[in-house]
């Protein structure tokens, strides 16, 4: 993610994006949200980061009805990669 954001490449939101993932699949969601209002999260903001916030907050609340929400809300972002 580092050498993409310092590149100012458009990936660097893709790696980002898997990047918290990884986090939430280590069964880290907490630290979703602190990468999210650390320095990376705010320069990269959008609607692929919110997904995943909304992913990290169904996951953390072990919800199957929010993470199918999280899915139907944020379609496009999850689904199209």
């Amino acid at each position: 993610f580092e050498n993409f954001d310092s590149a100012g490449s458009s990936r660097a939101v893709d790696c980002l994006k898997y990047m918290l993932l990884s986090k939430i699949m280590m069964n880290a969601p907490e630290d979703v949200s602190a990468i999210i209002n650390g320095k990376p999260g705010t320069r990269h903001s959008g609607a692929a980061i919110e997904a995943m916030r909304a992913v990290a907050a169904a996951h953390q609340a072990r919800s199957l009805h929010d993470f199918e929400a999280a899915l139907a809300a944020h379609q496009p972002q999850l689904r199209n990669d």
